[in-house]
């Protein structure tokens, strides 16, 4: 099965398991960092990977994108993408950073609490996949590169290339609510031909 031939029908059920993976992430966010953070799902599309990044970053803006590879029942990759302006600020605010402390750059603890949050949001989309589906998604460590987009000449940051450029994208905003302040991430969901057709048929779609 190919992404692209996803319909809204899929897509609106793939939302809905968003929904509760997004729910279960906020709540692991929040104890680990010790504050309230809600995530919203307002859209999820499929569309072509070199599209998301030009959504996401302007022109001469780096992007930092968390990549995690999928085993089990389910193969595959997932992306975790923000601009890396606001993946400092991000982890900044993960970490639970003073304002008058904070780092204005990526180091190893910022680049941790990102590779820590994409495990979250992994697992818990996944997890919430498999309870519905009764399937085990066994995820691998997370991979951070750090770069502008346009510099390979489109090449995406994707290693699996089944579906060419297409990818499953659930736009998250994360709102921290201590500080009322909103912050816009990706998270791509990229599952093989045959993993796909085994979630839509075990979804009887």
């Amino acid at each position: 099965m190919d992404i692209k031939n996803l319909d809204p029908l899929h897509l609106d059920a793939l939302k809905e398991v968003s929904n509760i993976g997004a729910g279960h992430a906020a709540t692991a966010l929040s104890e680990l960092a010790h504050q309230i953070i809600l995530i919203d799902v307002p859209v999820i599309e499929v569309k072509p990977l070199g599209e998301v990044l030009t959504a996401l970053a302007a022109p001469g803006q780096k992007i930092a994108c968390v990549a995690v590879g999928l085993s089990g029942d389910i193969k595959g990759e997932s992306l975790l993408l923000f601009t890396e302006r606001d993946a400092v600020e991000f982890s900044n605010r993960v970490l639970g950073r003073e304002e008058s402390i904070k780092p204005v750059a990526l180091g190893q603890l910022e680049e941790s609490a990102l590779k820590e949050t994409s495990n979250i949001l992994t697992c818990a989309y996944m997890n919430a996949l498999g309870e519905l589906l009764g399937v085990m998604v066994i995820p691998t460590a997370p991979a951070l590169e750090i770069r502008d987009p346009r510099e390979a000449g489109g090449q995406s940051f994707s290693s699996h290339k089944e579906h060419g450029d297409m990818v499953i994208s659930i736009k998250n905003e994360f709102r921290f609510m201590d500080k009322q302040i909103n912050l816009q991430g990706y998270f791509l969901l990229i599952p093989d031909g045959e993993s796909l057709k085994a979630i839509f048929k075990r979804m009887n779609m």
